[in-house]
This record gives C-alpha cells, sequence and structure tokens, in this order.
C-alpha cells in the first residue's frame, strides 16, 4: 500500500505544474443518518495533492471550502474561515466553529515539501442517501481561489452509505 501511495506521488511530483492544481482521492466514506436518536452521518476523506513552488503553495489563510459530489444527489459544501484555521510547523488543522466534529487536517509529507496530505472528517450533516460512485472532491482555498478537484471511482454500497478507496 506505502509503495503504491509513493509511487502515484512521485509520478504526480515528476508531472510538474499541469497537474499541480489536482487532489487525488485515497479514501472516501459517505456515512447515512441511522439513528433515530440523534444524527449519525459523517463524511471521511483522505488525499492528497502536490504544489508547485513559488507560484502554487497551499495557504488556508483565507480559508478552506470543500465540496462533496456523488453520482446521484449529494452536492454539500464545507467552509472553515480563517479564524477555524491554525497552522503550526506546516501542520494546519481547521476546526469549523471549534467543533471536534467538523475536521480537516493538511501537512506535508515528510521528505517532499511539495506534497500536502489532506485528511478531512465532517459528521452531523443529516446524510440521507442513497449515494453512488464516483465521489468527486473540489478543494478550494478562499483567499486565492485555487480549486483542486480530485474523484475516486472505486465504490462499495454498504447498508450505512458508501465506501470509496483508491488502489
Amino acid at each position: 500500500m506505502i509503495s503504491r501511495f509513493t509511487s502515484a506521488l512521485l509520478v504526480l511530483v515528476l508531472a510538474g505544474p499541469a497537474l499541480a492544481a489536482e487532489l487525488s482521492v485515497t479514501k472516501v466514506r459517505l456515512r447515512l443518518n441511522s439513528s433515530g436518536q440523534g444524527d449519525n452521518s459523517v463524511i471521511r476523506m483522505t488525499g492528497f495533492f502536490v504544489t508547485n513552488p513559488p507560484t502554487d503553495v497551499f495557504d488556508p489563510a483565507n480559508g478552506v471550502t470543500v465540496r462533496i459530489q456523488d453520482a446521484i444527489g449529494l452536492d454539500r459544501t464545507v467552509t472553515w474561515t480563517p479564524a477555524d484555521c491554525l497552522t503550526v510547523g506546516g501542520k494546519t488543522k481547521c476546526l469549523g466553529g471549534g467543533q471536534k466534529y467538523v475536521f480537516l487536517q493538511a501537512k506535508p509529507l515528510k521528505g517532499i515539501p511539495s506534497a500536502v496530505a489532506i485528511t478531512m472528517k465532517v459528521r452531523k450533516l443529516d446524510l440521507a442517501g442513497p449515494f453512488d460512485g464516483p465521489v468527486t472532491i473540489t478543494l478550494t482555498e478562499t483567499g486565492s481561489g485555487v480549486d483542486r478537484t480530485g474523484d475516486i471511482a472505486d465504490c462499495v454500497l454498504r447498508v450505512t452509505g458508501l465506501a470509496c478507496r483508491a488502489f
């Protein structure tokens, strides 16, 4: 698994600026609200992208927006304002309104500082389903307007939602 991830990352790094705005989505989980007592729906996503410094750098200082879409109707947008995000040592962590269930983390990968790993987890969106792949993720830096878009098509329907994974 790590060797596939490393080789995919190496291809993106060597491809240069043509693929700099692409987001490689490696895992997505969509869970519908199946609880009668409170909302237990969740969207989880992991991925990475490669920047091309000095013209293309990832700077969440002005906020970040993530849009999640599936093939049959899911279209949700989550926004983190500049006040929601804190960067320490190159690692950025955003909490929506200080709530731990609206979470985005971006950090440079070891050994490849131009590559940024993204992890997102958002709960309590009252997702009703049904869901179907492919799932498209758009990460937008609010200040610069740079859109990084990626999709993942290898998805499995589950009783509780949809699970997608890149192999």
